[in-house]
């Protein structure tokens, strides 16, 4: 059960976020951004970022 809770908080925290950043992207680009397409943003970010 412990493990459970801890994974809903966890994703909770994740969530809340990928949502502020969402809303953080959105107005910066004036367009709807979803979820998953704040992830693949993020992704890509960190990619360029840290390539050897």
């Amino acid at each position: 059960m412990a493990k459970i809770f801890i994974t809903i908080r966890i994703w909770e925290e994740t969530k809340e976020k990928l949502e502020n950043i969402r809303i953080k992207l959105i107005k910066e680009r004036n367009k709807m951004v979803s979820l998953a397409e704040t992830l693949e943003i993020l992704i890509e970010e960190y990619n360029n970022n840290h390539r050897a």
